[in-house]
C-alpha cells in the first residue's frame, strides 16, 4: 500500500502546516458537530449479536459480518466468510457501514508517524488502489486524527489525497471506550465517521470526506494492531462490537 508519509512541523497545533500533492487538500473539523450533519441510521438493537443495526435508506444489505470480540487484530477481505458462510467476492463495495469499539487506547502509544485505527482498502479504476483511512499522529503529547481518502487509479493527475482533521479527540485513559460509526456512499460522494466517547454524550465528533469515485471491490478492511499491512504502525487497542454491512448499489 502506498500510504504517503507527510512531514509535520508543529509550531503550535493551531498553526499546523500540511502539504499535499496531486488533488490533495485538507479541512479541519470544528470540534463536536451535530449528528444531524451525517444521515447515519445506525441504531442499537438486541436482535443483533453485537454492534448496532445498520440501515441505509431502503437499500438491501448484500453482506454482513460481525465479531463481538474482544480481539486485538481483525481483518475482513473479499474471501472472509460470515456466520452464514457468505463472502463478498468481487461484489462492489460502494455503499456500506462499519461500527466498532476500541478500548486500551492512550495518546502515549500513538506514534508520531501515521498510526492507523481503520483501513478500508478497495479497487478503483482498472483495479488500482483506492482507500479511506482513520489515523492519528502523536504531536508532543497530544494527538491529531484524520479521516483520509486516497486514490491511485488515475482520478487525479498524480494521486488523490485529502483529509478531514480533528485535534478534539484525545485518549487520556486506557479504560475509556470509544465508538466508531462510519458510513460511505460513493454515489453520494461521502464517507463519514462519527466518533463517540461511550458514556460521555458531549464527546461526539464527526469527520466527513469525499471518496472521489467508486469502490469496485474490497481488498481488505483492517482494525487493531495490524490494521495496516505495511510498515507503518496501527492502534494497539482492543476491538469489540465490530460490525460491517455492505449494501447493494441499487434497490
Amino acid at each position: 500500500m502506498r500510504v504517503r508519509t507527510q512531514l509535520l512541523t508543529l509550531i503550535a497545533i493551531s498553526s499546523l502546516l500540511f502539504s499535499l500533492q496531486g488533488c490533495g487538500k485538507f479541512k479541519k473539523s470544528g470540534g463536536a458537530i451535530a449528528t444531524s450533519d451525517v444521515k447515519s441510521s445506525s441504531t442499537t438493537s438486541s436482535t443483533t449479536p453485537c454492534g448496532p443495526v445498520h440501515k441505509m435508506g431502503d437499500l438491501k444489505p448484500t453482506f454482513e459480518y460481525y465479531n463481538c470480540g474482544p480481539v486485538d487484530d481483525l481483518r475482513v477481505t473479499a474471501y472472509t466468510t460470515n456466520e452464514k458462510g457468505e463472502s463478498l467476492g468481487p461484489t462492489p463495495v460502494n455503499r456500506g457501514m462499519l461500527s466498532l469499539r476500541y478500548t486500551k487506547l492512550h495518546n502515549d502509544i500513538i506514534s508520531h508517524k501515521e498510526t492507523f485505527g481503520i483501513i478500508f482498502m478497495a479497487n478503483g479504476n482498472s483495479n488500482y488502489e483506492v482507500n479511506w483511512q482513520w489515523m492519528s499522529y502523536q504531536m508532543g503529547g497530544a494527538i491529531q486524527s484524520r479521516l483520509v481518502i486516497q486514490r491511485f487509479d488515475g482520478t487525479c493527475p498524480k494521486f488523490c489525497e485529502q483529509s478531514d482533521i480533528t485535534d478534539e479527540i484525545q485518549f487520556w485513559d486506557y479504560a475509556e471506550i470509544w465508538q466508531w460509526d462510519c458510513e460511505w456512499d460513493t454515489w453520494a460522494s461521502k464517507v463519514a465517521c462519527v466518533v463517540t466517547k461511550v458514556g460521555a454524550p458531549d464527546k461526539k465528533y464527526i469527520t466527513i470526506n469525499d471518496p472521489r469515485g467508486r469502490y469496485n471491490g474490497l481488498r481488505y478492511l483492517g482494525v487493531g494492531k495490524s490494521a495496516y499491512d505495511g510498515h507503518l504502525p496501527s492502534y494497539q487497542g482492543i476491538v469489540t462490537d465490530f460490525k460491517l454491512t455492505v449494501f447493494a448499489d441499487d434497490l
